[in-house]
């Protein structure tokens, strides 16, 4: 009896000692995640092209809504990196996600004199596509 206690013992420590010695898994850093930037820049390319097919964008509004665009992007994404960096807590994600939908209406607020009724529908079904694929991604 003694013998299989002793054996078993060993076994677990033998177990234990393998493990501690494994690295622990981390997280991957969110730049080896995500695209590198490079390519969010061909994507950001593509999007753009793509809202103007969609929204059937004049020249004008073109360089106008370009900006705001752009614009709205670095604030989201001033929001997600503070939000990465700092506490996940549910209190902390709320307030991530109301600045970032104050970010959008403010966008939309901007967008409104320059796109037509039509455009900004086109818009805004474009923006809850946007939002589906990112939550899918999670």
């Amino acid at each position: 009896m003694k013998r299989y206690a002793g054996l078993l013992l060993s076994m677990g420590l033998w177990a234990w000692s393998a493990a501690a010695q494994e690295p622990p898994t981390e997280k991957p850093p969110a730049e080896t995640k995500s695209e590198p930037k490079a390519d969010r820049a061909v994507q950001m390319q593509k999007r753009f092209a793509d809202m103007q097919a969609r929204m059937k964008l004049t020249p004008e509004q073109q360089t106008q809504v370009r900006p705001i665009i752009l614009d709205e992007l670095q604030k989201l994404k001033a929001v997600r990196d503070d939000m990465q960096a700092g506490s996940q807590r549910p209190r902390d994600r709320m307030q991530a996600g109301r600045k970032m939908r104050a970010i959008e209406s403010d966008t939309e607020a901007k967008l409104k004199p320059i796109l037509s009724t039509e455009q900004m529908e086109e818009y805004k079904k474009m923006r809850e596509e946007r939002r589906a694929q990112v939550r899918a991604a999670k």
